[in-house]
């Protein structure tokens, strides 16, 4: 399993679309992901299905752009503050913790964690906080 990163041209729009998607388990569609159910990030994570991501390979994004829907930095920032401020700075003990210190605030600094006490919920909220915050969309492909 894991992640890919990767990116696509909109010719209509004339601009690139920037994703993480997970790599599925035979099981689950959601791959690493699947860590994130269950949490208040799940609902901002489109799944995607694999012929709309299949036409915007081939040239044709714009039922992938529909199936993404809002934007990434944007997502981030529907999430409530306590489910996506760095925990660190929760409980006051980073020296450097500032109101950025959030994903889709386009500043998120490197040494961001996601607040979550369980580690592989934490390690992987935090690959999706750093993909939003450089306006990559997080997706589940879904094979239908």
């Amino acid at each position: 399993m894991g992640m890919r990163k990767g990116e696509l041209q909109d010719k209509d729009r004339h601009e690139k679309i920037r994703f993480l998607a997970s790599i599925p388990s035979k099981k689950d569609p959601w791959g690493d992901l699947t860590v994130l159910k269950g949490t208040p990030w799940e609902a901002e994570i489109p799944v995607v299905d694999k012929l709309a991501y299949t036409d915007a390979i081939n040239g044709w994004a714009a039922p992938f752009r529909k199936a993404l829907g809002t934007p990434a930095r944007v997502r981030a920032k529907r999430l409530p503050i306590v489910s996506t401020l760095c925990g660190e700075h929760q409980q006051a003990t980073c020296p450097n913790r500032a109101d950025h210190c959030r994903p889709g605030s386009g500043k998120l600094p490197h040494c961001y964690e996601a607040p979550f006490e369980d580690a592989s919920v934490r390690n992987m909220a935090t690959i999706v906080a750093e993909a939003w915050d450089e306006g990559r969309f997080v997706i589940v492909i879904r094979d239908e």
